[in-house]
């Protein structure tokens, strides 16, 4: 139910680092934007808005549920490098 055919929220995140640190600005910046929760339509996606998930499920019976919200290491390495990103200067 969790990596298969779902985000796994990590791999994307380190995927976007990967494209900071080779210069790929904008390539990062599009994917952090697409794990934004409150960018995902609310009537799908249900975990809360506001909080990164470490998976997010894509399987017919739990399509849109989050889980390890909250707590998920993900969420700190998201900012690190959205923060690293807006310090160049930018959106």
């Amino acid at each position: 139910m969790r990596e298969n055919g779902g985000q796994y929220t990590h791999a994307a995140v380190w995927l976007a680092m990967g494209f900071a640190l080779v210069g790929q600005r904008e390539k990062a910046l599009e994917l952090l934007k697409l794990l934004l929760p409150a960018n995902h339509d609310g009537k799908i996606y249900k975990a809360e808005p506001y909080v990164i998930a470490a998976d997010v499920y894509d399987n017919p019976e739990h399509r849109g549920r989050g889980g390890w919200s909250w707590y998920t290491g993900a969420a700190g390495w998201f900012y690190r490098i959205a923060m690293g990103l807006l310090s160049e200067g930018g959106e």
